[in-house]
């Protein structure tokens, strides 16, 4: 999607994420162009394997690989740093609430916005125990809607309902792995309330994830082409956004 926008000569002065996005939304929000996200993601999450397993007292992963990834793109610095506006959000299980991290350690804040619940263990941080955000709110478009300028959302959840076959016309229903059987789960009150956030935007992006599991990072290509091509059916709204 970046690479299609950066194409067009539409720049991106703000930028909010949840869980991944929140990584990707950092990177860009540094200076890194779309081809350098693209490399960073290939290099970490499909070349490496971020995942390192545990026994799960407190989460499956625990999550160092994924941490020495964030600190080899950010090492200490912070999100007032960054040449453009950066927002994550993650949730806090303390205070049950949805959290907009505008400030602190970026290595820090985005851990906290990536840190699936049973997949990983919470992340303490200013005094609370933090998880992924997409929990509650997996399009962050509130955390820049404002006076500053028009805002997109990218929705990679879809239409949020799944194209299952349907037993009764004799074709079997697949029954998803426990990861994504999970995941689907943990998030479903933030599909439940994603037409709601996505009022906000002035320009939705929705991204076709049919085929794409959670997690599925070796399917990197497959999602790429997905952001493309809505990223492109969308351009002509945008456009009339940034160039009336």
């Amino acid at each position: 999607m970046l690479e299609e926008l950066e194409a067009a000569g539409i720049t991106v002065d703000r930028y909010a994420g949840t869980s991944m996005g929140a990584l990707m939304a950092a990177l860009a929000a540094d200076g890194v162009d779309a081809a350098g996200v693209d490399a960073y993601m290939y290099e970490y999450f499909v070349h490496k394997n971020h995942s390192d397993f545990t026994l799960p007292s407190k989460g499956f992963l625990r999550g160092k690989r994924t941490e020495v990834a964030l600190r080899s793109a950010f090492g200490d610095r912070l999100v007032e740093e960054l040449p453009k506006q950066f927002r994550c959000v993650s949730v806090d299980l303390l205070a049950r609430q949805s959290v907009v991290h505008r400030s602190g350690l970026l290595t820090d804040v985005i851990s906290c916005s990536m840190r699936l619940p049973v997949m990983y263990p919470p992340m303490a941080h200013a005094g609370s125990l933090h998880v992924d955000g997409g929990i509650l709110n997996n399009v962050p478009v509130t955390a820049l809607a404002g006076p500053e300028g028009p805002a997109s959302a990218v929705n990679v959840a879809g239409d949020n309902r799944d194209s299952a076959p349907d037993s009764r016309h004799g074709r079997r229903l697949q029954v998803p792995g426990i990861t994504d059987t999970l995941l689907r789960a943990l998030t479903i009150g933030s599909a439940m309330t994603s037409s709601d956030v996505l009022a906000h935007a002035d320009v939705v992006i929705q991204p076709n994830p049919s085929g794409i599991g959670f997690l599925e990072f070796h399917q990197i290509d497959r999602a790429r082409e997905a952001g493309r091509m809505a990223a492109r059916q969308a351009l002509p709204q945008i456009m009339k956004l940034v160039f009336p």
